[in-house]
């Protein structure tokens, strides 16, 4: 059985997931810096916990917002 631990970091990962697809479809202002620093930051997390697919998919989320959004200097 899986721990607790593990089902609130995949409810965190699907949550970033679904704010990501909002401002992918939401916004075309950039977005800031420490913005991304923190979800790639919550990606190694994701890897560090051996939730590998939720670190790619938050990972590619990321990317389509930088690549949509850009990001503020």
């Amino acid at each position: 059985m899986k721990s607790n631990a593990y089902y609130c970091n995949l409810n965190a990962g699907i949550r970033i997931c679904l704010t990501l697809s909002f401002l992918t479809k939401g916004t075309t202002h950039p977005v800031g810096q420490s913005s991304v620093d923190l979800w790639l930051d919550t990606v190694d997390s994701f890897h560090e916990c051996g939730m590998h697919h939720i670190a790619h998919k938050v990972d590619e989320a990321v990317c389509n917002v930088v690549e949509k959004c850009g990001v503020e200097k």
